[in-house]
């Protein structure tokens, strides 16, 4: 007797279409849906800028011209704040605040300035000074704390920060002296003269300036009847010396 043998058919399973695939399908739709939105936003005129609200505009320069055109969503406020005040040097603090549906709000901080610097001694082509030591604006007026530097312009450094802060500590002791000053006058960065209301100099160094002081006061005292009779020209005390006439 013959033995027969019986073989399996083989069957192929057939290969599933990519789409028939939940988990592609969920996200392709996800995307579109994303993509659909997302240029819904930006395009719908609803939440195009439309109106830009802002406190203290007279100090603000040309602030249009840096506000992009587009949707409410997408205007990137932070680099809107740092062109204005790149723009406008005579502002302290500025906020930029998005206000739905189509409005920006832009809030402002005027600077205060700390001190005056003229070009000249007769007072011409003077700049308000901010706390950091920059010329921001031009002064109206020339009154109060006036310091002459013929080499700068709106924009620059006219003094370290921390020579400004001892100037104001110069101010304060010498009105303890009765010393009336009319003006400062920079000589290089680190040296100063400074003319009297009553015509007679002072020629100081910010370096060691408490020591110049204390030795500023002792000689005023000594020489007060000469500073009376107008018989003084100036006191110098830099260079660790002191230098009267």
């Amino acid at each position: 007797m013959k033995k027969r043998s019986f073989r399996k058919k083989h069957q192929t399973r057939k290969k599933k279409g990519i789409w028939s695939n939940v988990l592609f399908c969920n996200i392709i739709f996800s995307f579109l849906v994303f993509l659909g939105l997302f240029l819904y936003f930006f395009y719908y005129p609803f939440f195009q800028v439309k109106d830009i609200d802002i406190e203290n505009s007279e100090i603000l320069k040309d602030v249009e011209e840096v506000l992009l055109d587009g949707s409410i969503f997408f205007i990137p406020v932070s680099k809107i704040e740092k062109i204005i005040l790149k723009e406008n040097l005579n502002i302290e603090n500025i906020t930029v605040k998005r206000v739905f549906p189509a409005t920006l709000r832009i809030r402002t901080e005027k600077k205060l300035p700390i001190a005056i610097w003229c070009k000249t001694e007769k007072r011409e082509e003077c700049y308000y000074v901010d706390k950091s030591g920059i010329a921001y604006e031009e002064a109206e007026k020339a009154v109060n704390f006036i310091f002459i530097n013929e080499k700068f312009s709106k924009g620059d450094r006219v003094i370290y920060k921390e020579n400004l802060g001892k100037l104001f500590d110069i101010v304060q002791k010498m009105a303890k002296m009765s010393i009336g000053i009319n003006h400062f006058v920079l000589l290089g960065d680190e040296e100063i003269k400074i003319l009297t209301n009553d015509s007679w100099r002072i020629y100081l160094s910010f370096y060691d300036i408490e020591k110049q002081l204390d030795n500023l006061k002792t000689l005023t005292r000594e020489r007060k009847e000469q500073i009376k009779e107008g018989d003084l020209e100036y006191i110098d005390l830099r260079y660790n010396r002191i230098f009267i006439q």
